[in-house]
């Protein structure tokens, strides 16, 4: 007799092809923003993703500004996207807004940990334009 094991769970906001898009891209931008909204910065990084979570750490993390209004504001938006071709013009891309807290990792060293809700991608499950304008595909998870 032989078993078999389930094939794991996609996640609820990416598909099959944004997930590989996702780990294949190496900088990805985090926008935060102060409580009042205020000081709004978007920084370029690397982040990590375990299938549930984006993973963030980084020198001297505690002493920038991303720390600071993660601190105040958990909501964050993260944007990862390139240029296939510019003749003909095809970008695409994945806009994940989340909610971020601050721990310590595996490691000791502090990270913070956004939890996604919403995403959006564009030119990756099929082309970002068609003839009917900018075509994007949304996914929600506010129970998160």
């Amino acid at each position: 007799m032989t078993s078999e094991t389930a094939p794991p769970t996609p996640h609820p906001l990416f598909t099959d092809g944004e997930l590989a898009y996702l780990r294949a891209q190496r900088i990805v931008r985090l926008a935060t923003a102060r409580a009042d909204g205020s000081r709004v910065d978007v920084a370029p990084l690397t982040a990590s993703f375990d299938g549930e979570v984006f993973r963030i750490g980084g020198y001297d993390i505690r002493r920038t500004m991303k720390w600071f209004h993660i601190r105040e504001n958990p909501n964050v938006a993260m944007v990862w996207d390139d240029l296939v071709s510019t003749d003909p013009w095809e970008a695409r891309g994945i806009k994940v807004h989340g909610r971020a807290h601050l721990e310590e990792g595996a490691d000791g060293r502090p990270v913070i940990v956004v939890v996604p809700a919403r995403s959006w991608s564009w030119g990756i499950n099929a082309p970002a334009f068609d003839r009917n304008g900018p075509r994007t595909d949304r996914r929600d998870d506010l129970a998160r």
